[in-house]
Order: C-alpha cells, then structure tokens, then sequence
C-alpha cells in the first residue's frame, strides 16, 4: 500500500471537486438553472482555493484522502461563503464597460463614457426653487470656520508663483451648453434662481467648466470641472474618513446584534469660480447687474460649494463633525480612519460621517435611533434637506459596503462583488495589452474592496509596475492579468467578521544568520487588546514615537498599565503611540515552542518572516484555533509594518505578507503584529542556555589583542569615545559636565561608591534645582537600569522645553531699537540671521571670506554665504558635522545688499564680519526686550532662527525646504513647525503699542536701506 503523507498544516488545502455536467438530461429548467449555478459557484470555489494555496507558495496543493479536522472546517467555511454570491448581475463586458465609463469625464481618455450625458433642463437634478444655500462657515469648527475668513485665506490660496508654475488647463463645457448660449442662458437663469449664482458685469476669463453624468435613478447630476480653479488653492487639510478597514476596527459580542441607521461659498472666494461670460440678452432681465444693456457680458460666479473643488471634502467632511458633536455625539465613538472603534456594547452608539453620508451603530435598536434622529434633527435645523433616511435595522448598505448586524460583518455589497469579477473575467480575456490607465482604474476599485481585509493587497505586485510603464509587453500583461484573475476569485473572501474573539495566545518570534525561535505565552485578553488595537503605522504620526527603539526602550519595565485597559479604541489623534506594554515581555511568563537552524542563507527580512509564519502555522494546525484574532511579536521593524500596511514594498516582505494572507483568509482569523526592540525579543525567544548556534551568536575574533582594550575596561575612555564628538566646543562641554559631576561626588563618596546609584541621585537632585532636561542628558554616562528610569522620570515631571520662537513684529521691533542706538551692525546681523537661518554662533563667526558675491558673467546673480568652509575657513565642521554649508540670501532682503557690500568694504581686513561677540549681541538684544517690555516673550537669539522658520511654515513653505535651508539634521527638528501656530500665540503676548511700533519698523525698512550703507560706510570699530 502507498504511505498515506498526513498534512498537519492548514495549507495548502486540497483543491474542491467541480461537477462536469449534468448527469441526467431530462431535468427541469428551473433545476438545470439551480445545479448551473451551484457549478459556477463551486468553480469560483476552486479557483479561490488556487489562489490561496499559490499566495502560500505550495500551488500544487493536497493530493490524497478526504479532508479532515481543520482542514475540512476551511474547506466547508470557504465554499459557503461562494454559494452566498447568487447569480451574475450583469454579462461582463457589460460590468467593465460600466466601471471605466467614467474614465472619460473630462473628454480625455479613448474610452466610451456610459455616464457623462448631455444637458436636459427636465432631467437635471436641480434644488428647490427659492431655496436658500446653508451658510457653511458659520456651523463649522472653530478651525475650519477661519480659513473661510479673509484671515484664514492665506493658507486657502496658493503663491502666485505656483500658480504660474501649473500646467495650464482649459476646463470642460457640456457641448450643449458650449454651442447654444439660449440653453446656456436657460441653465444659468436655474442656477440664479435656486441662489447658486452671482452675476457680475464685464467677460471675465472663466475657471470652472460644466458638464452631467447620469444618477442611478437616471436623472442628471450636475458636475463641476474645477481643474483650473484648484490651482489657485493650496493642497488641501487631510480628513480622516470612515474607510472599510475603519469599519473592521468594531468589535461586538457573540450575543449581540449591531443596529446600524444610516454649503454658501463666502464672497472673497467666489472669484476663483467663473463660468464662462454671457450677453446679458440670454437671461432673464431681472437677471441684469444694474447699468447692464443686452449686449453687455456678465460672468457668472458660482456661489456654492461646487463639486470638484479640492477644498469641498474637507469642508463638508467638518461640517459633518460639528454636526455630530453638537448632536451630542462623542468624538472617541468616530468611526474614522487611523483609530479602533474598539468594542461596541451596552449604551455606547458608534457614528460615522462621510461627507454627505451620516451613519449610526449599536447594540440597542432604540438607543441608535434617538441618536440618528438628533444628528438628522440638528442637519434640518441647520437647513439640509435629508434623503434616502433608513430606521434602525441589522442590515444597512451604504458607501459599497454592506454592515450585516445580524451575521456581525461588514463586507462588499453582492452588486459590487459580482461587478468586480465580471470585469476582471472580461479585462482577462483580452489578449492585447490594455492602456495602464485602464488597469489603474480597475486596481482602484479593488483597492478599496481590498481595505476590508487589509492583507489581500499583497495580491498586487507586477500590476504597479504594468501601470508605471507607458508601454507595456505581452510579458508584463501576462504576470498583471493573473494578479487581476487571482484578486477577483478572492473577493467573496473580503469581509471582516465584528465578532471576532481576541485569543489568549500571544507568539512572539525572531530570527538570526542561523536560526530561529518561536515561544508563546498566556495574556488576559484586556491586555492584548491595548496592545493589538495600535497600528505600527500610526507610529510615524506621533512625534514621540517616531523613533522606535527609543520610544519602545523608554518604558518603565516594571510599571503596571492594567488599570488603563479598558474598551476604549486608539485614537493616533491623541498625539499618543502605545507601545507593547511592558509586562507583557516579562521572560518568565513565556516558554519556548520550538526553535530551529536554517539549512540555507537568506536575507533577514525574509528569515524573519519565516520565523512568525512558523507560529502562525502551528496555531492553525488545531480546529479550535480558527476564527480568532491573535497577537504576533517581531523585533523587525519592516516587517511588522509591511504587515500591518496589507503588502510589503520589497518582493522579499511581500512574500511573507501573501503567505500571511492565505493563512488569514482560509483560517478566518486577523493577525495583529506588533513590533518591540530586539533586546527585548532575545531574552524570550533564545534562552540563555540554548546552543550558541541558535543564539546567531558570531565567531570570536582571532587575532593580536588590541593595546587599549585593557585601559577601556579599567575605565579609560576608549579612542572611539574620545573621537565621537569632532566639534573641540562640544569636547569641552562634555568635559565641564564630567567635571562639575565629579566635584559633587566628592561630597558623597562617604554615603556610597555605587556609581549608578550617585548618577541617579544627581539626577532628582537637578530635577530638585529646577534645572532643564538637556542638563541631565548630558551627565548621563551609565546605562544600568535605575538611571534608565530616573531619566525618563525626569522627562515625564519636566518635559523638554522648546525654545519659543520670536514673532516678526516683535523681531522687527528690536531692530528699530538698534537702529534707533546706532547699532546699525548688530540691526544688519539679526536682519541676516532671520533671513539665512542661522545659529547666534554661526551668525557671529562669520568671517568676510564666507560672504560670496555674485557671478554675473556666470549666471549667478545671488549673494550667498558658506558656513564652516573647508577652504581657508575653520578647521571645524558645522554643528551637524558638515563642511561648506551654502545658503543663498532670499530676493526679501534684496534691499539690504548695499549695506552688506558697505560693511564687507569696510571689515574685508578683519578676522571677523561683525565687530562684536555673541555675548555683547545677546545683552544688547536682551535690553531691547526689556525697553519694549517684551520680558514676557522669553525671547532669546536662538529663538529668532525658529521665529523665521515658523514664519515660513505659515507662509506654506514645505518642511522639507525648511530643514534644507536650516540646516537641519532629521526630520524630527523640523516637526515642531508644524505647531507654527505657536509664533502666533506669542503675538498677543506683545502690547498692542509694541505691534504697531513693530508694524511701522517693517514698514519702513526698504526706505531706511540708503542710511544704514551711509552709516556702515564710515570708519570701522576695531572688534
């Protein structure tokens, strides 16, 4: 007999058996039908498996004997969830002309339009007429409220100077409208009647075009082509929407059922918004602008939130919010992305807004319907006409998504599943190469049926690079088609159960060169929950947390966190990352499952993966540990995102995230992975007993001893310690610490000899001196665990202060003061700062060399100046380590180049640029503070740098721009600027008489430029 090979793990499964036909011909037609479709659902069965046992890397599959235990209860569940998909809505050439038809919106694309129409006054949708439009920026946020003033409009509309930088755009016109100014005038004199116009007198060039797409109820949905007035507008404030993977992150108990029921534009913007210009003769005449004849033109200004506008989501998306919060509505119950909703039982009501669409969720029927009936009532206060209102009820559709209370899931709407398959069925059968244009449109509508269930985007790999090329070949759309047939037999798999349990079971695996470990331990589920509810991904939105290691490393191992845990979701809007709580690592609590030894090297990206895939695999050998949530640990950083993004960026994380995929989807259970730092894996993975090969432990050095290895363990500072800092005025701070530490010790050395225990004390008492962070930063040497705690108490009581930034009216006040004293240098050197960003260090120690005139001859017509020039400069770097920093100065101070010329004629003999040190320059700075009585403002010279460089950020200068002219290091040290509405708090900080000395002084600046060359002209002072 044949050795029957038993498969433990869950895949790859054994492909489902699919009928060949009908075995008795005479059957009736209505059971022909039944078995025909039972055939076709069993056939998209199979290929569903196919495609999972092909994105686990085993396509061949299982041969052998019936499937049995978890293997059957995959199978069964599977095929189910196939047969629940009925019958075809539509033939598939049908189903893909349908969702590119509205590819051709604009007119652009090759591709037939089944939803643009033509104008008919009788089938557009049009408002009520008289009605009146709501006045938008008077319920919305206090934020948002302000960008609809003329305050706010600065961060509205864009420079000028990308505005002429856009590509140039004609907009579309409806050739109905286009060719007959009657039916124009006919369908402007509607717009005016229903209050969503303007007339203004005189042909103005116009910004909008105008055209129609068909509505399911076939009438006619008026459409805005608003390309060229978005270029006027700044990229808009992003808003956190309720996507499908926002509406995976409920979770209800088994018991439970989940009920679910489901603008004026001020005037100053209404100019950005013109249709084109008609004689007044085709309108109404009430219509007319005073003084206006019959073949006078007007312009028409929309005076609405018109559709298409870059700006319109937000707004509405705001409106929305404050509807909801007015309603009574709790913000930490927003279903919205970037956040868990968390739990939903008892009184708690879940609420959802989507720019014009409002849902509300809960486990009491009563409770979500006075809920919705308060938000719909405030909408209608407010002047909103509300449609399409459903009661509370288990089922509701809405946004393409179906949120089954009764099943407990949210998933694609039926409709939509089968019209993604029937197009992907049609797309596949071309043989040609199609345009990538057509295949990004397709790859968008499964994007967003792929968000239910995250992991399916590893699905997609050779589609982004078909799209990315302008000429594909049969090669490249033979890989993409298959992706395309793979994700279609997938998508009856694409739904999130709400009732999914958290397991218990916690797994926690890493890898080396050699080997790996997987070991597991038992958490009480409050405690995976916090810590499986945050995202990896959210990381990176949280200043603090951006820096893994030091964020991960920063707890407190020993505090307890059991007494926060509660049902509450994760809001990465709390400027607030939760890492993995401390005692979850505790290494006695974990026991080692199995571990291992590569028997071929691989890269450690994929290693890794290989490693927490093992454990996957072994919790889904047994039955019962299908359908459940789980909580997985990793020490690589990539790879814990790539997981929680849905795909990797890399073949190498993409092929781990794919085998999670199909373990996922045919286990029916979600894989939360979280990341912690290595220290902290290897001391539960590989215990210290275990054989030094699967400790990835590295072959000691051979070789003659190093001289100074004895010194460095006797406590001499070793050569590369004395060389991590190349800055000599670095050195010498560090030394002056070291020093002021060690004279304190000598006080204590009878109490104890412990060092780590007089470093800690020396900290509280710092802490206890009111003395800033950075003091204790600097004096911590030692990395044993009380002074790790004592530090990050000292930065929980005394968080680090960040040095304030200087407003400009207020900088521009003192350099009236130093004008007024005659300290034209010192007035030159702050007006040079602020311009060039620089340090008071690296201000003051400019030499006459380091100021570069322009080279007309060559083209470079700018002044400019080179910081630490490694070319007859010092000898030092600058204080991020680099030599030849070059800055050009700004075209805003282009009135000040003859005073610089003036001053480097006259110093152009001299060590230094200005005759004056950094000392005198802050005393002097700091009394012209004091005689404005700006004491309040705790202005400093370093401030001034992050005075100009918030100045910047709300002039919309990016950050990138900023760091490069700064000169700045990381992206961290620039993050503060985007709380540059801090410089602003600072302005009413200063007298009203202040700001208007301060005002007066910008003012007059450019004037002033001839007196301060004829000042800096005369005889220089010696320095």
């Amino acid at each position: 007999m044949p050795e029957v090979v038993i498969h433990r793990d869950l895949l790859p499964l054994r492909l489902p058996e699919v009928a060949g036909g009908f075995e008795q011909p005479r059957l009736g037609r209505g059971t022909r039908q039944r078995i025909r479709r039972r055939m076709e659902a069993d056939a998209w069965a199979h290929e569903g498996v196919q495609t999972l046992n092909d994105l686990y890397g085993k396509p061949e599959g299982v041969k052998g004997p019936a499937p049995v235990g978890s293997h059957a209860a995959a199978l069964s569940n599977l095929e189910q969830r196939y047969r629940r998909m009925g019958t075809p809505t539509s033939r598939p050439e049908e189903a893909l002309t349908a969702l590119l038809g509205s590819m051709a919106g604009y007119g652009t694309l090759d591709v037939e339009c089944t939803t643009r129409a033509s104008f008919d006054e009788a089938l557009v949708s049009w408002p009520a007429l008289g009605s009146h439009p709501v006045k938008v920026a008077s319920l919305l946020g206090e934020d948002s409220k302000k960008l609809l003033t003329l305050e706010g409009a600065s961060e509205l509309i864009a420079d000028a100077e990308a505005v002429g930088n856009s590509e140039c755009v004609k907009p579309y016109i409806d050739p109905v409208l286009a060719n007959s100014p009657v039916h124009m005038g006919r369908f402007l004199a509607r717009l005016f009647k229903c209050r969503m116009l303007q007339l203004i007198p005189g042909r103005r060039e116009h910004t909008v075009g105008v055209f129609f797409v068909l509505k399911k109820s076939g009438k006619l949905r008026l459409i805005l082509d608003t390309r060229k007035a978005n270029t006027y507008f700044r990229k808009p404030r992003a808003s956190h929407l309720p996507t499908p993977a926002a509406w995976t992150s409920i979770e209800v108990a088994p018991d439970d059922t989940l009920y679910t029921a489901r603008m004026e534009l001020p005037p100053h913007l209404r100019q950005y918004f013109r249709l084109p210009a008609i004689k007044c003769r085709f309108l109404d005449k009430d219509m007319w602008p005073q003084g206006c004849g019959p073949e006078d033109f007007v312009t028409p200004e929309y005076a609405t939130l018109p559709m298409g506008w870059n700006w319109s989501l937000y707004f509405c998306q705001s409106l929305l919010e404050s509807a909801a919060a007015q309603a009574g509505l709790a913000e930490e119950d927003r279903v919205e992305d970037r956040t868990w909703t968390g739990k939903v039982s008892g009184d708690r009501i879940v609420h959802a807004q989507y720019v014009d669409n409002f849902f509300c969720s809960g486990t009491s029927a009563e409770n979500v319907q006075v809920a919705f009936d308060r938000l719909k009532d405030t909408l209608e206060g407010w002047g909103f006409e509300i449609h399409e209102v459903s009661e509370a009820q288990t089922v509701v559709q809405g946004l393409g998504l179906v949120i089954d209370g009764e099943q407990k899931c949210v998933s694609l709407s039926t409709a939509r599943i089968w019209k993604l398959r029937l197009a992907s069925l049609a797309l596949c059968n071309r043989c040609k190469p199609p345009e990538p244009k057509v295949i990004e449109k397709i790859v968008g509508h499964f994007t967003f049926a792929m968000m239910i269930r995250r992991e399916t985007l590893s699905v997609f790999s050779e589609v982004y690079r078909y799209m990315r090329c302008e000429r594909p070949s049969s090669r490249m759309w033979a890989a993409a088609r298959k992706e395309i047939r793979q994700a279609s037999s997938l998508l009856p798999l694409m739904s999130t159960p709400f009732d999914l349990p958290w397991s218990t079971t916690v797994l926690a695996t890493d890898s080396s060169e050699v080997g790996y470990g997987v070991c597991a331990r038992e958490v009480c589920s409050k405690l995976v929950t916090a810590t499986a509810r945050t995202s990896e991904k959210w990381r990176y939105a949280v200043e603090g947390a951006v820096k893994a290691r030091a964020s991960a490393l920063g707890l407190d191992p020993g505090g307890s966190h059991e007494g926060s845990l509660h049902d509450e979701c994760a809001r990465v809007v709390q400027a607030e990352f939760k890492e993995v709580c401390p005692s979850i690592l505790d290494p006695s609590k974990w026991h080692v499952l199995f571990r291992g030894a590569w028997t071929y090297s691989e890269n450690i990206l994929r290693t890794e993966g290989r490693a927490m895939l093992s454990g996957v695999r072994h919790l889904l050998r047994t039955r019962r540990c299908a359908g459940q949530r789980y909580l997985l640990l990793v020490d690589n950083l990539s790879l814990a995102l790539a997981c929680c993004k849905g795909r990797g960026g890399s073949m190498l994380a993409n092929s781990t995230c794919r085998q999670l995929a199909a373990l996922s989807l045919a286990g029916n259970c979600k894989f939360h992975v979280r990341w912690i730092p290595s220290e902290r894996t290897l001391q539960l993975t590989v215990p210290a007993h275990a054989p030094a090969k699967l400790r990835g432990e590295k072959r000691r050095l051979t070789g003659p001893p190093n001289q100074g290895t004895a010194a460095t363990l006797a406590g001499t500072p070793s050569h590369l310690e004395l060389h991590k800092v190349r800055r000599t005025a670095t050195q010498d701070r560090y030394n002056t610490t070291v020093n002021a530490f060690l004279q304190w010790c000598l006080a204590y050395f009878h109490l104890s000899q412990d060092w780590d225990r007089l470093l800690t004390a020396y900290i509280n008492e710092l802490f206890a001196q009111e003395a800033d962070v950075s003091a204790a930063e600097y004096v911590f040497a030692s990395f044993r665990y009380r002074t790790i705690q004592a530090l990050e108490g000292f930065r929980n009581l005394a968080p680090p202060k960040m040095r304030l930034p200087t407003p400009r009216v207020a900088f521009a006040a003192v350099v009236g003061v130093f004008l007024a004293r005659s300290l034209v240098e010192m007035a030159l050197a702050l007006l040079l700062q602020w311009d060039l960003l620089l340090r008071p260090g690296e201000l003051v120690g400019l030499r006459p060399q380091q100021i570069v005139r322009p080279a007309d001859l060559a083209a470079m017509r700018s002044w400019g100046v080179i910081l630490a020039p490694s070319d007859g400069g010092s000898s030092e770097p600058s204080k991020t380590n680099a030599f030849d920093e070059s800055i050009l100065l700004s075209p805003r101070i282009n009135h000040l180049l003859p005073s610089l010329a003036a001053l480097l004629l006259r110093r152009q003999q001299s060590h230094f640029l200005f005759p004056f040190t950094c000392s005198q320059l802050a005393d002097e700075f700091k009394q012209a503070m004091e005689v404005l009585s700006l004491q309040g403002l705790n202005a400093t010279l370093y401030g001034n740098r992050h005075g100009a460089a918030s100045g910047l950020r709300l002039e919309g200068v990016p950050l990138a721009e900023i760091k490069r002219r700064g000169r700045w290091l990381a992206d961290s040290s620039v993050k503060r600027y985007e709380k540059a509405t801090v410089a602003q708090q600072q302005v009413h900080k200063i007298p009203i008489p202040v700001q208007i000395y301060g005002a007066f002084v910008e003012q007059e600046l450019v004037r002033s430029a001839g007196l301060m060359e004829q000042a800096l002209k005369g005889p220089s002072r010696p320095a």
